[in-house]
Order: structure tokens, then C-alpha cells, then sequence
């Protein structure tokens, strides 16, 4: 087992912060998800079962005056099937949370250690560490037996960072994440991710079950599949998959169109994209705020929370000042599935997905969605009728200004022809009659007739 020693590792000890590990609650919250996405990046077209468990503790043995974090991986095979561990191919973030560590952690601890069994007696251990200041590619690899370790089956990834001051709040950023995740992996996967940290709640998220992806995420909204929008597009060299519905609705309790918050769950190679300030940035969550809601009858704004980035407010004035229902809700779940080729992100931290073309196939996808919406939520998202909009909406604002015209103008400036019998105007006695008059005139102009 061995790693290779980049010839970029001088860029990796410069660019820390880009890389996600400014500060140790960010490096904490970076190292879990590089650790657990190393994991699981060869398993995807694996049809055996497997565990993959991600523990947080205090370490008890080596502990300074920061204390210290140990953030371990173990995934089980369920079967006889050889378990691969490639570190040869750990991407750019695991090698700087290596480095991280090394840099932030005593000369004992600071290695990613690996440690391996094939059956129940042979057991492999490696530390692989990183020379930032070294000119060519090396190679770090030392093997041996630990006793220690003869307590599991599998593969285990250790790595030690420096304590955050606020662990708490580093741990709850990791809860959306692991959350998703049930409705990305497979069936046969068991996601764990557990925490017996002191003023953290035991939290656990076990993804083993006979149900779909998408099963479970019907399931967590408690939504039949017929309340499901659901769209799949292949665009240029990538795949996009799209779920939408509105949980919790009840379409008989609307009198019409009312505010809707959009939650956008992300996902980028079937991994969930964490919400930071850079969601905005996201090819995903452009496409959604362009899709075209105005045929739906509303506007797509930017929204108050990186959880639930966008917001949908009815167009019409009339039904944005009557309504007094509560914002409704939309969940939006993305997946674009690169098919192999590297995912392009709009940062190191790989938050946010950008591209034109990103954006153009989730474009053509949320298009599907939104036909589909229309269909199961037909109150909520009846389509606009333009004339209607036209004849309720603007023939108002015409009449008044029509109306305020007249009123002002001189004899001469006036076509009398209005005012004879049979004409619009005939017989106008007053300003609201005259108002009335005008009204009436454009909405029936306006109006589709049938």
C-alpha cells in the first residue's frame, strides 16, 4: 500500500485555506467527507453489501492542551469478496487533510494510517505521510502487524486534527450531509456516522435498507410516488437526475397561488454538496432560480438561508396581497453524474458545481420537473393564463391612466365620438363612473374570448 508523493505538495501547503483547511472546525468538517468520499469512489458499481462508518471521538491517549480529534473510517465487507484500498488515487483534498494533519499534530500522530485484513489472521498497517518540501515524486510505504487492531474486519483510515473550539457546531454542518446521503447510496450500503462527543447528541444515520434511493426519499417526506416530479437527461458528456415535490401539501385547504420556499438537496456524483455561502455560485441552483416559474405564475428570488437558497412569490399583485397562507414548501433534489470524467467546482472546497454546460443540462432537466409539477400540484401550480394576467393584472393600471388622461385633457384634445350613444363613454356622469367605464372596456379587450 502506498501513496504518492505529488510534485504538487508545495501548492497543497500553500493554498490550505482554498483547500478547505483554514481553521480547524473547517478542516474537521473537509477531512470527514474527503475520508468517507475515498471510501466509497471505487464502490459505486460494487453489487456486494458493505459498511462504511465514520466515528468521532476525543482521543484519550494523546491529548494537548486544544485537545485532539480522531476522525476515523472503517468499512466492513460483508462477504468473502477481496477488499481494495487504493491510496495510490487519493484526490487533492485527502492528501491536504494529510498535511494538515502533519502540520498540526504531533510527529507521532500525524500520518494517515491505514490499517487492513483480507481474513481474520493477516493484518496490514501503513502511515503515509507527505514531504511538502520535496522536489520529486516519492513514495511512502512502511507495512506491520498491529495487535491493536484485530478488533475489526475490514479497512480502517486514521487521521488526527487539531481540536475545534466550537466541535459542536463543525459536527451539526456534517448532519445535512450524512443525511443526503441516504438518498444517493445504494440498498446494499450501511452509512454510520456516530459522535460521543460531550453536548452532542448521539446522532446516527443508518442507510442499510430494502428500500431504493428513491423509495427512501419518498418515504422520509411521507409522499406517495405519485407526488413525485422526477426527470433524467443525458447532456453532452454528463447525467442529470432531478426529484421535486412539496411535502406536507394539501391542495384542498389553497385558495391559489402563495409564497413556496425551494430546499435544494445537491449532489455531485451521487456525494451531497454541503450548503455554504457559495450555493449561489452553483451551476444546480442557478438553473433552478432561471427555470421558467413565470409559467407558473411566479418569481424565483434569492432566499434567506443556504438551506433553502431560493423563493417562489406569486406575480400576480392581486394574490401576493391577499394571500395570507403559510409559505408552502418545495424540496429539490439534483444529481449530476459526471460518468467518470472530473467534476469541475466552482472552488477546492468542492461546494458548488460550475460550467455552462452544468447549467444548461440541469436547465433541460428542472424544464421536465416543471411540466410535471404543473400536473400533480394543479392548484398550487396551475400554469398563467397571459390574456387572464393581462385582463386582471394590468387593465387596472391602463383604466387609471386612461381615465386620469381624459380628465385632464382639453375639449380639443378630446374625440367626442366616445361620448355619443353606443360608444364607451355614452352618458359618463362621473369620475368612478368614468373609471368604471374605462375598466370595463380594456378587460374586454384584453380577455380571451371564447
Amino acid at each position: 500500500m502506498e501513496i504518492s508523493q505529488p510534485q504538487s505538495a508545495r501548492f497543497l501547503s500553500d493554498n490550505m485555506e482554498l483547500l478547505g483547511f483554514g481553521d480547524p472546525c473547517s478542516a474537521l468538517i473537509q477531512a470527514v467527507k474527503e475520508l468517507f468520499e475515498n471510501g466509497t469512489v471505487h464502490r459505486w458499481k460494487s453489487s456486494c453489501s458493505f459498511m462504511l462508518s465514520t466515528h468521532v471521538a476525543l482521543d484519550a491517549i494523546q491529548y494537548t492542551e486544544a485537545g485532539m480529534i480522531a476522525v476515523r473510517l472503517k468499512e466492513v465487507e460483508h462477504d468473502a469478496n477481496v477488499l481494495e484500498i487504493v491510496c495510490t488515487d487519493t484526490g487533492i483534498g485527502l492528501k491536504a487533510a494529510l498535511l494538515y494533519s502533519q502540520n498540526h499534530a504531533s510527529i507521532v500522530d500525524s500520518s494517515l494510517k491505514v490499517t487492513s485484513t483480507l481474513n481474520s489472521s493477516e493484518f496490514y498497517y501503513a502511515e503515509l505521510v507527505i514531504d511538502p518540501e520535496a522536489h520529486d515524486n516519492g513514495y511512502s510505504k512502511r507495512f506491520h502487524v498491529s495487535e491493536a487492531h484485530k478488533s475489526f474486519s475490514g479497512t480502517e483510515i486514521r487521521l488526527q486534527l487539531p481540536r475545534p473550539h466550537h466541535l459542536v457546531d463543525a459536527l451539526r454542518m456534517l448532519m445535512p450531509y450524512f443525511d443526503n446521503l441516504r438518498y444517493c447510496l445504494a440498498a446494499s450500503v450501511s452509512v454510520d456516522f456516530s459522535c460521543d462527543i460531550p453536548g452532542f447528541d448521539q446522532y446516527q444515520v443508518c442507510c442499510a435498507s430494502p428500500l431504493s434511493p428513491l423509495e427512501r426519499f419518498l418515504d422520509a417526506f411521507k409522499c406517495p410516488y405519485e407526488s413525485l416530479a422526477h426527470a433524467n437527461v443525458d447532456w453532452k458528456a454528463f447525467h442529470v437526475n432531478c426529484l421535486a415535490l412539496s411535502p406536507y401539501l394539501d391542495e384542498t385547504n389553497l385558495d391559489g397561488r402563495c409564497p413556496i420556499t425551494i430546499h435544494i438537496m445537491r449532489f455531485a456524483n451521487h456525494v451531497p454538496l454541503l450548503p455554504r455561502k457559495d450555493v449561489y455560485a452553483c451551476a444546480m441552483t442557478i438553473a433552478v432560480q432561471r427555470s421558467d416559474w413565470k409559467a407558473l405564475g411566479y418569481k424565483c428570488v434569492v432566499g434567506a438561508s443556504m438551506y433553502a437558497p431560493l423563493q417562489l412569490v406569486p406575480l400576480s399583485i392581486n394574490e401576493r396581497s391577499a394571500s395570507v397562507q403559510e409559505p408552502k414548501h418545495v424540496v429539490v433534489a439534483i444529481d449530476v453524474d459526471t460518468c467518470g470524467a472530473p467534476a469541475k467546482f466552482t472552488s477546492l472546497t468542492k461546494t458548488a458545481l460550475v460550467e455552462a454546460s452544468y447549467l444548461q443540462g440541469v436547465s433541460q432537466c428542472m424544464a421536465l420537473v416543471l411540466d410535471q409539477l404543473a400536473r400533480i400540484y394543479p392548484i398550487l401550480f396551475r400554469r398563467a393564463n397571459r390574456s387572464h394576467t393581462l385582463a386582471t393584472e394590468y387593465a387596472p393600471l391602463i383604466a387609471t391612466a386612461v381615465s386620469s388622461i381624459l380628465v385632464n385633457a382639453t375639449y380639443a384634445g378630446v374625440n367626442v365620438e366616445h361620448f355619443e350613444p353606443g360608444r364607451p363613454l355614452y352618458g359618463v356622469q362621473s369620475r368612478v363612473e368614468l373609471d368604471q367605464r374605462v375598466l370595463d372596456h380594456m378587460t374586454s379587450l384584453l380577455r380571451p374570448h371564447s
